[in-house]
Parts: structure tokens; C-alpha cells; sequence
């Protein structure tokens, strides 16, 4: 029970590196490759746009999910490579939080 715990602090903790991660991330893309490459450098820049719009307020419901959805993502996976014995507990919240993201609604 504890480890459920320990592991939904790390995640909560961890949100802001994994934001950053991916701005970080969206701008190396943008810098680095050109305009219009496939659908995978796309998904970093349009997670980033969704981060950036997040954090002044002017988030569709859209971005909102996407936003927060990778962010918990990144943060799990950084919480599993700080503390990998909290993988399980890691893998329920994410899931659980991903899940309780869908419920805004999208119109």
C-alpha cells in the first residue's frame, strides 16, 4: 500500500521535468528536422503547443487531455528509471489518471 503511495508523490512530483522534457524535446524537433516530417516528430510539437496553452489558460478540453496525458506518461516512466520497484503501482496510476482524463468532455 505504501508503494502506492510513494509512486502517485513521485508522479506528482515529477510533472514538471516531464513538461519540460517535452518542450525541450518538441523544440530540439523543431529546430532540427524540417517542416512537415511524419506523424511521430508531429507528436512531440503538437504535446508541446498543448503544454504551453495549458500553462497561460487557453486549453481546449482537446489539448487539456493530451497535455496531461503526456505528462503523467513521462513522469511514469521516469519515476520506473528512479525507482523501478515501483513499476506496478507506476503502471496503475498512469492508467487510472489516463482514464479518469477522458472523462472532460469534448465537444
Amino acid at each position: 500500500m505504501m508503494d502506492f503511495l510513494f509512486a502517485f508523490i513521485w508522479l506528482i512530483v515529477l510533472v514538471w521535468p516531464a513538461q519540460k522534457i517535452i518542450t525541450w524535446v518538441a523544440s530540439f524537433l523543431h529546430k532540427n528536422l524540417p517542416k512537415n516530417t511524419p506523424i511521430l516528430p508531429n507528436l512531440p510539437l503538437q504535446t508541446a503547443k498543448a503544454q504551453i496553452k495549458m500553462k497561460h489558460g487557453y486549453a481546449n478540453p482537446k489539448e487539456t487531455i493530451l497535455a496531461v496525458r503526456s505528462a503523467v506518461t513521462i513522469s511514469g516512466i521516469i519515476t520506473v528509471l528512479i525507482q523501478w520497484h515501483l513499476l506496478l503501482p507506476v503502471i496503475v496510476w498512469v492508467i487510472l489518471i489516463c482514464i479518469l482524463i477522458s472523462f472532460i468532455d469534448v465537444k
